[in-house]
């Protein structure tokens, strides 16, 4: 910093920081605000600690290649085993939306047409994506992975043997509730010919595919049993609510009644408040008529 201030340059320093052993090269400005000058004093050739050269070390030839600082060849090297010899994952949430992926999983998993969706169901492959369904919910309720050996996943036109280990996470907290799925290639089973029976291995196919539509149906069941349930849940609630309409239109019906009658009772006051009032208006007809007669000109107010 002292070579690279002009003459007189102000240094400005942190609150933990100091000029340390080189009091004699800065001079304090501000103390208490770190500020501090440049001093026109160069520093001695023999206060200079330059590193020396190490006396056994070999020169470098013309055509030695600058070595790799080690933190990028770390970096490199688990890039390069995590795309070549780690088998491919992807890790994703309760809902099957992709969080992350590890290694090359176009084989497995492929953009579905339409809308972007990251859902692994959406973009699993013929083949796997029927293996997954309900998978994800059953391994977040199951401590141990879950495997799916011998998955057929067509791509491209070919298929090829998949295993698939499902495992929802518990540590590190930061990835709990996640579920991470693992997908590694196979050698597919030799076919052998024979006229009698079916063989062996397409036997225990046959097998897994069965035991694995019947965990896809049970998972399906147990979807729709809890559907069931909500709507049950949601029809008591508008069965409860129905029957609070009804009992608030019953009592609208009722007070429509009391309105009614207390209509009509007013009707029949007023009109027996019209009859009195036509006696009124006769008797005092007859009363005028009869001064009238009499002689006298005084007349009744109306």
């Amino acid at each position: 910093m002292y070579y690279a201030l002009n003459p007189n340059g102000i240094l400005l320093l942190g609150s933990a920081e100091s000029v340390g052993a080189f009091g004699n090269l800065f001079a304090p400005a501000n103390h208490k605000a770190r500020i501090f000058r440049r001093l026109d004093q160069p520093q001695s050739i023999t206060a200079l600690d330059f590193p020396g050269r190490t006396p056994h070390m070999p020169s470098l030839s013309a055509e030695a290649v600058p070595a790799e600082p080690v933190e990028n060849l770390g970096a490199l090297t688990d890039q390069l085993i995590q795309q070549t010899f780690a088998p491919a994952a992807v890790l994703v949430n309760a809902d099957g939306d992709i969080l992350y992926v590890s290694g090359r999983t176009g084989k497995y998993l492929e953009p579905a047409a339409g809308k972007f969706n990251i859902n692994i169901h959406a973009m699993a492959r013929e083949g796997l994506r029927e293996a997954l369904t309900g998978i994800i919910r059953k391994a977040l309720k199951t401590p141990v992975p879950i495997l799916l050996n011998g998955l057929n996943v067509g791509s491209h036109g070919d298929t090829h043997n998949v295993n698939v280990v499902v495992q929802a996470l518990d540590k590190p907290d930061a990835l709990r509730g996640r579920v991470i799925i693992v997908f590694k290639d196979v050698p597919a089973p030799t076919v052998r010919r024979r006229s009698a029976r079916m063989s062996q291995d397409a036997q225990s196919a046959l097998a897994l595919e069965l035991l694995q539509a019947r965990e896809a149906l049970q998972v399906t069941h147990e979807e729709m049993q809890s559907t069931v349930e909500e709507l049950k849940s949601s029809n008591e609630e508008l069965q409860s609510t129905n029957e609070e309409l009804q009992s608030t239109n019953e009592e609208l019906t009722s007070s429509k009644e009391e309105l009614q009658s207390l209509n009509e009772e007013l009707q029949t006051v007023n009109t027996e408040l019209q009859s009195k009032v036509d006696d009124l208006t006769a008797v005092r007809n007859d009363a005028t008529n009869l001064l009238s007669s009499t002689g006298n000109r005084h007349r009744f107010p109306r």
